[in-house]
């Protein structure tokens, strides 16, 4: 039996135990707190109206430019690993311990024709999620999705080729999540927001745009 169970889906994060002892949480907004934060509030700092969102600062910077921060991560395999290993403060605690026996839920919904909860589990529940804990689950879930939908899809189209389009639109496939729009390559990671109606964190992939190519 692999790490995924059946529902709500389960990925056990076996995250390096070495992090910063810091406990922040980087939020902008906050309806209702739930049961959930409310028993954690002694360790947030001030909440601020809206809601809580964990976003990422990645150092783009370029050798022969000017310091340059992108506030997103490429989920592209290939470059994914670059961008976290250049993330600012990827240590910093943004969902503080202790987490219960049962984890905290992720919520995806783009590019998936339906959304899909998977329950997630930090290897210390004790001590919460660092940024960079968030920022593996998310993809590792997202990857898992795309896996699956590989293996399901009976029926795909060709990516649809338009001119001066460095992210070719995929049509809807037949799979499991019934994934649309783009494939996993072409997304990026913005940021995971709370949603205190639900207790759940979610996901918020988008699509890079890199314009025409002049």
């Amino acid at each position: 039996m692999g790490p995924w169970s059946s529902s709500p889906r389960e990925l056990r994060l076996l995250l390096s135990p070495t992090i910063s002892s810091t406990q922040s949480l980087h939020l902008s907004k906050l309806l209702n707190p739930s049961k959930h934060l409310t028993a954690m509030s002694s360790r947030l700092p001030s909440l601020l109206g809206g809601q809580i969102c964990i976003e990422w600062r990645v150092d783009a910077s370029d050798t022969n430019e000017k310091p340059m921060l992108r506030n997103f991560i490429r989920m592209a395999k290939n470059l994914r690993d670059a961008d976290m290993a250049a993330m600012v403060n990827p240590n910093r605690i943004v969902i503080p311990g202790p987490i219960g026996k049962e984890g905290i839920l992720l919520q995806c919904g783009y590019p998936l024709s339906k959304i899909c909860t998977f329950r997630v589990r930090s290897h210390d529940p004790s001590r919460g999620f660092t940024r960079l804990d968030m920022a593996r689950a998310a993809l590792k879930i997202y990857d898992h999705i795309y896996e699956v939908e590989a293996k399901t899809m009976t029926e795909r189209d060709d990516p649809i080729i338009l001119p001066y389009c460095t992210a070719p639109p995929r049509p809807i496939s037949n799979g499991k999540y019934g994934i649309w729009g783009y494939d996993i390559q072409y997304l990026i990671l913005e940021s995971i927001v709370y949603d205190d109606l639900t207790d759940t964190w979610n996901v918020v992939p988008c699509v890079e745009c890199l314009g025409p190519p002049f």
